[in-house]
């Protein structure tokens, strides 16, 4: 089954690999999806994610400019697992992992909303509270400097076989009024 995907690339955004990293802060992304086909990689297929290895730069004690890979912290990736519908909204700061999952149906149109509220990560599957966790315990160490992957990974394999469509990524919370009206707007 053949995917395609989107890079969002860092010309397109002032300070554009800070910008959607959020640390500590609250943020809610919401997305229409519609699943065709399970994923084979054993990871499964990634919808959204600002994860990936990317160049970082460094000074040396000589004063000299160095690039270097930097590392595959998440500061959140929302994925398919391995042959089934099951959709997780993570993160990770490279020591420990957090994630929430909601149920997905093939060949149907979902709105997703997954939400990071204080301490706890959220994830809403057709205006209905799928699932509640805990965040990671150091938040601060899930930024990176990676860019923004729609549909696949950096290095492509993990392709999403479907539709995904309406990606809006918010630094804040929506109230419950602002649910409804985004669900029912894009949803229903």
């Amino acid at each position: 089954v053949a995917s395609a995907s989107i890079h969002i690339q860092p010309s397109a955004v002032e300070n554009y690999r800070q910008s959607y990293n959020f640390e500590n802060d609250n943020f809610t992304i919401t997305f229409m999806v519609r699943p065709t086909a399970v994923s084979d990689h054993p990871s499964g297929s990634m919808i959204l994610a600002k994860q990936g290895t990317s160049e970082d730069h460094g000074v040396d004690l000589n004063g000299n400019i160095f690039t270097y890979a930097s590392d595959e912290r998440s500061p959140w990736r929302i994925s398919m697992d391995s042959g089934s519908y099951m959709l997780r909204f993570g993160r990770d700061n490279l020591f420990e992992q957090a994630s929430v999952s909601g149920s997905l149906t093939q060949n149907q149109l979902h709105y997703v909303e997954c939400v990071k509220s204080g301490s706890i990560l959220k994830m809403y599957v057709d205006n209905v509270l799928m699932t509640t966790g805990s965040d990671v315990a150091l938040p601060k160490g899930c930024s990176n400097k990676s860019d923004i992957y729609i549909g696949n990974v950096y290095g492509g394999g993990r392709g999403f076989s479907g539709m995904i469509d309406n990606v809006k990524i918010y630094s804040g919370l929506f109230s419950e009024s602002d649910r409804k009206i985004s669900y029912h707007t894009l949803g229903n």
